[in-house]
């Protein structure tokens, strides 16, 4: 988990949200402890996608933005592209393709 935390003040990670992370992770670890080293591999495995990285660091930095930012609204269309994109590889893992 220490790791993870400095990878992520490594890549801009604002303390804010690296603090957020770190105790999420503990109440993680305080509930189900067996799911916390694959939850771990995760992670960084979203940390080696740099597609995810950069929505990662916008997602942080957008927090600070004014809610009628048209930034929010790019940020958002991404986040959807990802997440149609992801669904669909994990249902092909799922499937064994």
């Amino acid at each position: 988990m220490v790791a993870i935390l400095n990878r992520m003040r490594s890549l801009g990670v604002s303390e804010r949200r690296v603090r957020v992370e770190r105790d999420s992770w503990i109440l993680m670890q305080a509930l189900d402890p067996h799911v916390m080293p694959q939850r771990i591999r995760d992670k960084n495995a979203g940390f080696d996608d740099p597609e995810t990285t950069r929505l990662y660091l916008a997602c942080d930095r957008s927090v600070d933005w004014d809610p009628h930012d048209p930034r929010l609204e790019r940020l958002i269309d991404d986040l959807d592209a990802w997440e149609i994109k992801h669904a669909r590889d994990s249902e092909r893992f799922q499937r064994g393709h």
